[in-house]
């Protein structure tokens, strides 16, 4: 499935003197001067006929994105389900190979079939997915795209998008409803084909979306055993973590629900820090509360799956600011209060509103952004329209939200929320 289609080698001098200057212009990407020939011509027949490489004049046409020009071609009644006899391919699987989104939907309004095969089994929905077009797949699925279509090797569309690295599309396919454990004719499952091709992203992405880790290709071999065969040693560790956070997720820590463990374990360490502050000098106490952020800090990042742990890192900086506050006040009581009362009392009063704010600042909405369903077929008319091409070009989609990202937006892993104007998250802050 090549993406690199060159227009020279498919211009025919064997055809008639207009058609052969229709592929010229094409090649040239002269959009008007092909309305312009093509509204002369209107001749149906002469305008449908392959060159000598087997491509018609609008299968050009979408390999070059020339979407004015392809809607000039449907307008004319031309099929849209015309195809490559050598391959199989029509122009809506060109469409989706070299990105057009707005020739995909001139094509579909006009008839053509979304789940026309290739002769290698390919529907539009797997070239879209190798070519990583995040707007592509969404379209083709919002007008009922099979997203499980096989082609012939047994294949589905998530399978090219995990053996291509497009982690965006993986996540997309996924959330719309594909089989993530399906195996293709050699018992490859989507993650099988990110190992083999080494796509770091795409298996991060397969395992957070729960793909299953004990699943044996026809050479019996589990993904990680796979990694380990292929001797990549990065996978092969990722995979072996994953798969042993996954159980510890499922099983608990001592006994504890992991997202309950996370929790209780700030005021653990507060404790700690607070009875070594009371009993050791302050150059005893430092490295040791030094030494329990560390040790936290690591037990959270090993766990490479989604926790949701946005409580526990709530109880762990609000223990910070206790411990710093506490210790302060201890201080102060120490060698001021008796003297500057006064003081040590606005220090205590700004040191509750402090963890006060705190605590608010924490259950504030960062500016999420309302999840409704994005209805890209309005969109597409609506832009079309205002003849606003720019707007459709730049077109982002969440595939986890499933909504139009606004300028700046971004996902927010923690809360599995889109947030406006995102800048960053502090782990620890």
């Amino acid at each position: 499935m090549s993406n690199e289609v060159q227009i020279d080698e498919y211009i025919d001098s064997q055809t008639t003197e207009k058609l052969t200057k229709l592929f010229q212009f094409a090649n040239q990407e002269k959009s008007e001067e092909l309305i312009s020939r093509i509204s002369e011509i209107a001749n149906k027949k002469l305008l449908s006929h392959p060159h000598s490489k087997g491509y018609t004049l609008l299968h050009v046409c979408c390999l070059k994105k020339l979407h004015t020009v392809v809607k000039a071609l449907l307008d004319l009644s031309i099929d849209a389900n015309q195809s490559r006899k050598e391959c199989g391919k029509t122009a809506l699987h060109l469409a989706c190979l070299s990105g057009d989104l707005i020739s995909c939907h001139y094509l579909y309004q006009s008839g053509a079939d979304l789940e026309r095969c290739d002769k290698s089994g390919n529907t539009p929905l797997m070239y879209a997915s190798q070519q990583g077009n995040v707007g592509i797949i969404y379209y083709l699925l919002q007008n009922n795209a099979s997203v499980n279509s096989r082609n012939n090797q047994q294949s589905t569309a998530l399978h090219i998008a995990s053996y291509f690295g497009n982690h965006e599309s993986v996540r997309l396919l996924i959330n719309l409803g594909a089989n993530i454990d399906v195996q293709n004719n050699l018992g490859m499952s989507p993650i099988h084909q990110a190992i083999e091709q080494k796509q770091l992203k795409s298996i991060e992405t397969l395992c957070k979306e729960g793909a299953n880790l004990n699943k044996k290709n026809n050479d019996h071999l589990t993904p990680a055993q796979y990694a380990f065969i292929l001797q990549d040693e990065t996978i092969f560790k990722y995979l072996s973590i994953y798969k042993k956070s996954r159980e510890i997720t499922r099983k608990g820590i001592y006994k504890i629900k992991t997202k309950t463990f996370y929790t209780i374990l700030p005021p653990i360490c507060l404790l700690i820090s607070l009875f070594c502050f009371a009993l050791l000098p302050i150059y005893y106490w430092a490295p040791i509360n030094t030494g329990i952020f560390l040790f936290y800090k690591k037990k959270i990042n090993q766990f490479p799956l989604n926790l949701a742990h946005s409580p526990a890192v709530a109880s762990f900086s609000l223990s910070l600011y206790i411990i710093g506050f506490v210790c302060n006040l201890l201080t102060i009581f120490k060698t001021t209060i008796i003297l500057r009362p006064l003081n040590s009392l606005l220090y205590l009063i700004f040191c509750l509103l402090f963890i006060y704010w705190n605590i608010k600042l924490m259950k504030m909405d960062p500016g999420f952004i309302a999840k409704s369903k994005f209805n890209i077929i309005d969109f597409l008319n609506e832009k079309i329209k205002l003849q606003e091409i720019s707007e459709i070009n730049n077109l982002e989609i969440c595939t986890s939200c499933l909504i139009r990202k606004p300028l700046r937006s971004k996902h927010d892993n923690t809360f599995d929320r889109c947030i406006a104007r995102f800048d960053h998250r502090c782990l620890f802050t």
